[in-house]
């Protein structure tokens, strides 16, 4: 209640800990009611979890904002939660906000500032960051452009299941490009990709037969 700012300091200290699990237990529950598109209910419950410093409420509030499910969508502020998300340690809110500069979304843009969102969320190893901050290097956006650091990444993504990652590694071992050519590994990483979903990695793989 009212007192409770009143208490001893030290009386406050053991709570956070017995704490976390219930917030765990909140954004778990925000989830499950998103997914059944109850919204203005979700909503709520996301914004205490990530008040409270739960990284995945973040960012899925984040989402919310950005697509305007229940709410009006607005890039900007979901920029802000994203970025909140990516403090709070959730790789994919990092991955998000990098993707918001790259396009300039609800942000100004900024290649070097996605650049380095990616790199943190690809050494959390989250796949579609590391495939992402590839494409960067891949291109010479906001990094010096360096097709082996592009393979590299793309290697790494494909090992955590991107499909892309594979695509992409799969065409740059058929060209030589970044890696020695080898057509082999090039036909093996089409048909990955193809097998994840990839109607490019089927359409490539189909001209190399």
């Amino acid at each position: 209640g009212v007192s409770r700012g009143t208490k001893p300091a030290q009386l406050e200290e053991p709570k956070p800990s017995a704490q976390k699990p219930d917030i765990a237990e909140i954004e778990k529950r925000a989830e499950t009611l998103d997914n059944q598109k109850r919204y203005s209910e979700a909503r709520p419950l996301f914004d205490e979890a990530c008040n409270a410093g739960n990284g995945e409420a973040c960012g899925w509030l984040a989402n919310m904002h950005y697509a305007g499910s229940g709410v009006a969508k607005d890039d900007s502020r979901a920029a802000a939660i994203y970025s909140k998300a990516c403090d709070a340690g959730s790789p994919k809110g990092c991955t998000n906000l990098g993707t918001m500069y790259s396009e300039g979304n609800g942000v100004i843009k900024d290649q070097s500032r996605a650049a380095g969102l990616y790199s943190k969320a690809c050494r959390a190893d989250l796949a579609q960051a590391c495939f992402f901050l590839g494409e960067l290097y891949h291109l010479g956006l906001g990094v010096t452009a360096n097709h082996a650091q592009a393979t590299t990444l793309w290697s790494k993504a494909c090992d955590g299941e991107s499909a892309d990652g594979c695509f992409f590694l799969g065409i740059s071992y058929r060209n030589g490009d970044g890696v020695g050519k080898d057509l082999d590994k090039a036909r093996e990483l089409l048909k990955k990709a193809c097998t994840m979903g990839s109607q490019e990695g089927c359409v490539e793989l189909k001209k190399m037969q």
